[in-house]
C-alpha cells in the first residue's frame, strides 16, 4: 500500500482503495472498449472478442419505481422495484470476418442466447470492467448505403437464461486475475 492520489485533500482515509500499479478508473475512448461473446459456459467463460464493429450503445439501464401515497405524509415518495431489460445496439462492418460474420447470423437465425461482455478494455487485462448479460441478437438488418461500406445494425436484448439450475442476471465484472 502507499499513499492515495487523495491523501492531501482526505488525510489517509482512502488509502485502503489504493494499490500502486492497479489500474485506476479514467476516461476511456470507445475505439478501446471491447464486445464480447461467451462461447464457453458462466463457470469457464471462452470470450470471443466482436472487433469489426463501429458504435456499442447500452441502454434500456434504468432502475423502476413505485410509487408511495400515503394519508401519513405530505409528501409522494417512490420505491425501488426492478431494472428495466437491457438492449445493446452495434454496428457489424459486413465483409470483414467471415468467421464472426457467420457465428453472429447463424446465432440470430436459430434465436441462440449466449452470454454478453460490454467491457471498457480488453477482458485479459487486470482492472477491465464492463456489463455481462445473457442476451439474444434481436435484430440484423443489412444496410447498403451508396457511398458507404454496408453494415448490420445489430441489436441484443436481455434474456432469460439458466446455467444448469441456476437463472443468469447481469452483472458488473470487473477482472481480478
Amino acid at each position: 500500500m502507499t499513499n492515495s492520489p487523495f491523501s492531501t485533500a482526505f488525510g489517509n482515509a482512502f488509502d485502503s482503495l489504493y494499490e500502486e500499479g492497479a489500474r485506476q478508473m479514467e476516461p476511456v475512448t470507445g475505439h478501446s472498449c471491447k464486445l464480447y461473446r461467451n462461447d464457453g459456459d458462466v463457470s469457464t467463460p471462452v470470450w470471443v472478442e466482436i472487433n469489426d464493429i463501429e458504435d456499442v450503445s447500452v441502454g434500456g439501464m434504468e432502475l423502476n419505481f413505485a410509487e408511495l401515497k400515503r394519508r401519513g405524509s405530505d409528501w409522494i415518495k417512490s420505491v425501488a422495484t426492478v431494472f428495466s431489460g437491457i438492449d445493446v445496439d452495434f454496428k457489424l462492418i459486413h465483409g470483414l470476418d467471415e468467421t464472426i460474420f457467420s457465428a453472429l447470423i447463424t446465432a440470430f437465425l436459430a434465436k441462440t442466447s449466449k452470454e454478453w461482455l460490454i467491457a471498457d478494455g480488453d477482458v485479459a487485462t487486470v482492472g477491465t470492467q464492463g456489463l455481462r448479460l445473457p442476451a439474444c441478437l434481436s435484430k440484423f438488418p443489412w444496410d447498403q448505403p451508396l457511398e458507404e461500406v454496408t453494415s448490420h445494425a445489430c441489436g441484443l436484448k436481455l434474456v432469460y437464461k439458466k446455467d444448469g439450475t441456476n437463472e443468469i442476471d447481469p452483472s458488473w465484472m470487473t477482472v481480478s486475475t
